[in-house]
């Protein structure tokens, strides 16, 4: 699950990193943030669907479109969550949120 959470936002960007460890209301939160062009709000959650893929990585043919798929799903199966925001580097900021 963190191999896909942050292997395919390394491969996407220039700067990546896990920024974020830390609990948020009462939930442990992994965040891996990049310096790359993000995730447009409207395609957020289709790129949690399976074999749905950002354009960026439809773009450079990478990837079969089930990284975030797999993370959001076994996230769930664990009362969790995986949530994808912007950051302050004008990047992507993937957070999983898992019960503490």
């Amino acid at each position: 699950m963190f191999v896909n959470l942050t292997d395919r936002r390394a491969g996407l960007a220039d700067k990546t990193g896990v920024n974020a460890l830390g609990q948020e209301k009462g939930k442990l939160q992994i965040a891996v943030e990049d310096a790359g062009r993000g995730i447009p709000l409207e395609t957020r959650d289709r790129v949690t669907k399976c074999f749905a893929r950002g354009s960026e990585a439809a773009r450079k043919g990478e990837g079969a479109g089930l990284g975030l798929a797999l993370v959001s799903a076994i996230a769930a199966a664990h009362g969790g969550e995986l949530v994808i925001t912007d950051n302050d580097l004008g990047g992507a900021k993937v957070a999983l949120l898992l019960p503490a």
